[in-house]
């Protein structure tokens, strides 16, 4: 029986990243049941708001969960990748903003030479401009972080642990595209494909630079622009 839970060091990691997932659907489901109660009714569709109160309680359950997990094994949050403020705010977070915003650009820039986008001109101006600007900025970067914390910290680094890097990576990339094809409207099996490269591609910079941070700059900058920029 010790053997089955034990590997001679420490708690075996599946069983680990089974704990570590009973957390986070106990911290979810208490803070989606406190969600619910708010007033957000004049709140609907596409709007930051929403996005900025899911994903900071995303964020504080996910790095509850860590930490929690973290205490019991022994490790800090630098281990699972997590980065301290004076790295979060340094080189490789806006070097990830830069590779995160460039690559829809691209990604746009083609369609608009094929002929399927056009500017029409602004969506709003003035202080609506400024002001959903600042939302979906602060709504992009709290999809940055609540996502990578929450799947690219603890997870991938246990998930690894467990079954190796490579296979670890393969399964995480497909599931979280698998995560946004069944979890969001409209996407299609091209999304699904584009969200796992656009997983392995993060997860490489994350082994590469051994920090959150390039793939969090990343990601908020990658969602700020299909979100807000470019979006019709």
């Amino acid at each position: 029986m010790k053997r089955i839970f034990h590997n001679g060091t420490e708690l075996r990691a599946g069983w680990r990243l089974l704990l570590f997932c009973i957390l986070v659907f106990a911290f979810g489901w208490a803070a989606r049941a406190g969600l619910v109660r708010l007033p957000l009714q004049s709140y609907s569709g596409l709007h930051p708001v929403l996005f900025i109160l899911a994903d900071a309680l995303m964020l504080v359950v996910a790095l509850i969960a860590t930490l929690i997990m973290g205490r019991f094994e022994g490790r800090s949050l630098a281990t699972y990748g997590i980065p301290g403020i004076r790295e979060l705010v340094g080189r490789k977070f806006w070097l990830g903003a830069m590779w995160g915003f460039a690559m829809p650009s691209a990604i746009i820039l083609l369609i608009f030479l094929g002929g399927g986008y056009q500017v029409h001109g602004l969506n709003v101006t003035g202080a609506a401009l400024l002001k959903y600007a600042a939302l979906w900025l602060l709504a992009s970067l709290l999809i940055g972080f609540s996502e990578e914390i929450m799947f690219r910290g603890y997870f991938l680094y246990t998930l690894a642990d467990g079954i190796g890097f490579w296979p670890a990576v393969i399964l995480e990339s497909i599931g979280f595209g698998a995560l946004h094809y069944f979890t969001k409207p409209f996407e299609r099996w091209e999304d699904w494909f584009a969200v796992t490269l656009i997983t392995i591609f993060i997860t490489l910079a994350l082994r590469r630079t051994g920090s959150l941070a390039f793939p969090i700059g990343m990601h908020a900058a990658f969602d700020f622009a299909l979100i807000y920029l470019f979006r019709e």
